[in-house]
This record gives C-alpha cells, sequence and structure tokens, in this order.
C-alpha cells in the first residue's frame, strides 16, 4: 500500500516474480446502504492471470438466483392453477346455464302435453257423453207419449225418472210448447232445437241464458215420430252449464286449475265456480296479461278457426297455462287451465337437488386445487 515493490495502491496490480495479486474493492451500495465486496475477491492466478478470477463472487450470487428461480416457478404453478379453476368453475356455470335452459324447456313440453292429454280426454268424454245421451233419447222416443192432454200418456212418468240435479227431460209437442216434471211447461218455438225439431233432425242446441234457475243451459233434442212417420213431437234433455262442467273436469287438475267447453263466441257451455262473473270466457282472459308474441285477439282467431294450442298467460303476476282444441259440435271448443304452481313445486325440487350437487363439485374442485398448488 505504500508503493513498495510488489505492491500498488488503490487496487491496481503489479508483476511481481511470478505471481499475481488482487484486493478486493471496497464500494458503498447506495440502495441498501451497505459495504461490501465488489463481488470480485482475492484471487490468485498464478501464472494464468483472470484463469479464475470472480468464482468466489459467482458462488455468492447462486444462492440468491435459485431462490428467485423457485418463486417464480411457484409463481407460475399458482397462476396455472387459478387459471385452471377458473376455467373449470366458468365451464361448471355455462353448463349450469345449459342444463336449466333445457330443464326449462323439457318442463314446459311436459306441461304442454299434460294438458293435451286432459283436454283430449275431457272432449272426448263430453263427445261419448253426447253420443251415448242420443242414442238413449231415441230409445226413449219410441215408447214415449205426446202430450194430447188425454192424462193417460206415459210421458209424466219417463220425465219424472229422467230428471235431476243439474238436468231435466221434456216432452216437446208439435205447437213448441216444453212439458217437463211437476208440471212446468215452456215456450220455445223461438229457439232452434224447436225449428230442428219440425225438420225431423236431431242436434244440439245454442246456450241458453238463465234457463234452469240462475244457471245457463244446453239441450240435447231427438224428434219424436207417429205411426205414419210424421213429426209429432220431441223430447228435450237440457243440462246446466255447470252440471256439464263437473263432467268434464277431472281429478288431475282440480285445485290447480279446470277445464271448460266455450262456443265460438265465448260463451260457456261447460263452466265452473268463478266464471259466473263473466258473460263470456273472453271477457274473463280479457282481464288477463299476455307475453310478448301473445295476445287476446290471436288466441280468440285461432279457437274461432278451430285449430288447437298451447297459451301462457299471467294472472296477478302468476303464470298460467292454457291449451285448446276444437269439438265437433257447434265450433265448440274444449280448454284446459293450470296454475303454474304444480310444475314450479317440481322445478323447485330438481333446482335444489341439482345446486346442492353444483356447490359440492364447486368445493371439491377448489379444495383440489388448493392441494396441487402447495404440493
Amino acid at each position: 500500500p505504500d508503493g513498495s515493490p510488489g505492491f500498488s495502491a488503490c487496487g491496481q496490480t503489479q508483476k511481481t516474480s511470478a505471481k499475481t495479486y488482487e484486493f478486493p474493492r471496497v464500494f458503498s451500495s447506495e440502495k441498501s446502504g451497505r459495504t461490501g465486496a465488489s463481488g470480485r475477491g482475492l484471487c490468485y492466478t498464478g501464472d494464468d492471470p483472470g484463469k479464475n478470477c470472480g468464482k468466489e463472487g459467482d458462488a455468492m450470487a447462486q444462492p440468491e438466483e435459485q431462490t428467485q428461480d423457485r418463486r417464480r416457478k411457484l409463481r407460475a404453478r399458482q397462476l396455472l392453477a387459478a387459471l385452471l379453476v377458473l376455467a373449470v368453475l366458468g365451464l361448471m356455470v355455462g353448463a349450469y346455464a345449459l342444463y336449466w335452459q333445457r330443464v326449462g324447456r323439457l318442463v314446459m313440453q311436459q306441461v304442454e302435453e299434460d294438458l293435451a292429454d286432459t283436454t283430449t280426454l275431457s272432449g272426448a268424454f263430453l263427445d261419448n257423453f253426447f253420443d251415448s245421451t242420443f242414442s238413449k233419447l231415441e230409445d226413449l222416443a219410441l215408447v214415449c207419449c205426446v202430450p194430447d192432454g188425454t192424462g193417460e200418456e206415459n210421458w209424466r212418468r219417463i220425465v219424472e225418472r229422467d230428471s235431476g240435479d243439474g238436468y231435466r227431460l221434456g216432452v216437446l209437442d208439435h205447437a213448441g210448447v216444453v212439458h217437463f216434471a211437476g208440471g212446468q211447461t215452456a215456450d220455445v218455438t223461438h229457439r232452434s232445437y224447436y225449428r230442428k225439431m219440425l225438420l225431423g233432425e236431431p242436434c244440439v242446441s245454442d246456450v241458453y241464458r238463465a234457463a234452469m234457475g240462475d244457471d245457463d243451459s244446453v239441450v240435447l233434442e231427438v224428434p219424436m215420430f207417429d205411426e205414419k212417420g210424421r213429426v209429432a213431437g220431441g223430447l228435450c234433455l237440457e243440462f246446466s252449464t255447470r252440471y256439464l262442467g263437473r263432467l268434464v273436469n277431472t281429478m288431475d287438475i282440480r285445485g290447480v286449475g279446470a277445464t271448460m267447453v266455450i262456443n265460438e263466441y265465448g260463451k260457456l257451455v261447460a263452466t265452473y265456480d268463478g266464471m259466473e262473473a263473466y258473460d263470456t270466457f273472453f271477457d274473463m282472459i280479457g282481464t288477463m296479461d299476455f307475453p310478448r308474441g301473445s295476445s287476446l285477439e290471436d288466441l280468440t282467431r285461432r279457437i274461432q278457426k278451430g285449430e288447437s294450442g298451447f297459451y301462457t298467460y299471467l294472472s296477478a303476476g302468476r303464470l298460467r297455462y292454457l291449451y285448446f282444441q276444437p269439438l265437433q259440435y257447434r265450433g265448440w271448443a274444449v280448454l284446459s287451465l293450470v296454475d303454474s304452481r304444480s310444475y314450479e313445486r317440481t322445478l323447485g325440487a330438481i333446482n335444489a337437488s341439482t345446486t346442492q350437487m353444483f356447490a359440492a363439485t364447486v368445493l371439491l374442485l377448489s379444495a383440489l386445487a388448493l392441494l396441487v398448488l402447495y404440493l
């Protein structure tokens, strides 16, 4: 250090006989505030200057570089695991949404099929009921007498036997007067089934307002002939619309819905309690809300054209379903209406089970991701 032979001041190198020595520089780190070696320690090179210089400093730097490398790899694994978990969760959420879309479509399809079956059975029942009633009336017409004022006719016994709650049998004479049990009579010369009787044709009448007390009614008529084959009168079986409504409503939808029969103008041929506040079915359904793409006008048009179809509407904010199809008589249509609650209960049970399975799967995947992350 003092300039003697073999040494140099300030870390400079001076050749000696066969050796070279290097002293470390001293520096001050501005960032860390520490004083240390410049990275190059005492190096003995022998005859080959610079042969082993810097290896001690490199050895000191290696542990720090390895630590940083391990941290980088760990962060990469963490990022990969997070991306995998997010990707799987995204796929599961998408699959869950698609699943519920499909479930919703299947439920609506099942609703439509159930209502179609109910409506078809109710319509078939009413058709068969009318057919069997016509057969019965035709048989009675062969043995029943027309009222002639003699008091010896058998019609009184027959009409009393075949009348009951919601229906009554009457004998229609040629003058247009119907004779019922208990001596009741009614002039029906202005009604269509009397004109059909005069022509010798059976018929199903239109809906008559308040013809049986407070209830509307429908009449099935068959002509009666004398021994010369001339029309002598007719047999008329009158049903209240409420009685026909009890016939077509089945246990399948009682409590959650109802079945009804209407004519082309919406008058109720077969009704149920609660509809007495409306003159027609269209008056009732017109108070409801229709979703986009549906309307009262479209529903009315389709029913009057004799089409079948499935409809949805809202009553007091609740979703309701409607199915309609034509009948063979007078352009009538049979309709089934049901509240969505029965199907929502089933859908809710499916939803609860599926949500539990989904949550369990998410927890399992999260646990698996954490396990992979820290291994």
